[in-house]
């Protein structure tokens, strides 16, 4: 049995080609979106892979998937990803996925947009695996050391 993030991206791309919707993501061949990416555009379907030059040698491996638009930052490709997308999936992933996701939530609640939004995730694993990350990276001790830069 694969896993269920493996069974959600299989799901979210076979439904996309079968309602003839094409992709706008983030335009990584690696991870989740990578597979999405690569069997929604054999499955016929255009697909835009919008990507921060910076990311480029990290993020795309191989052949680019359909079009790739490459960007300055990450700003810019938020922005090219909302103005290109008629909706929002967010699929389980690390804390790009997270940030991304709370900006999309944030700009539906300011009425920015108004474009439906589906989130496949298990926020309680997302939230457990993050602390796990979290404290293995020792990101907790920088913290407890803003107590030293900023003595009461």
């Amino acid at each position: 049995m694969p896993p269920p993030d493996l069974t959600c991206s299989s799901d979210v791309n076979n439904r996309l080609v079968e309602r003839g919707i094409d992709l706008v993501y983030g335009g990584g061949s690696i991870g989740l979106m990578g597979l999405v990416s690569h069997a929604v555009h054999a499955g016929g379907r255009h697909v835009i892979g919008i990507i921060p030059r910076s990311l480029m040698p990290r993020e795309v491996t191989g052949d680019p998937v359909g079009e790739v638009r490459a960007v300055s930052g990450m700003h810019e490709r938020k922005a090219e990803m909302a103005r290109f997308a008629d909706a929002f999936i967010a699929l389980p992933g690390g804390y790009g996925t997270l940030e991304e996701l709370l900006e999309v939530i944030t700009w539906a609640q300011l009425g920015i947009h108004k474009k439906p939004m589906w989130l496949l995730i298990n926020f309680t694993l997302m939230a457990t695996n993050y602390c796990k990350d979290f404290n293995q990276r020792s990101y907790q001790h920088h913290f407890e050391g803003m107590r030293s830069a900023f003595p009461t």
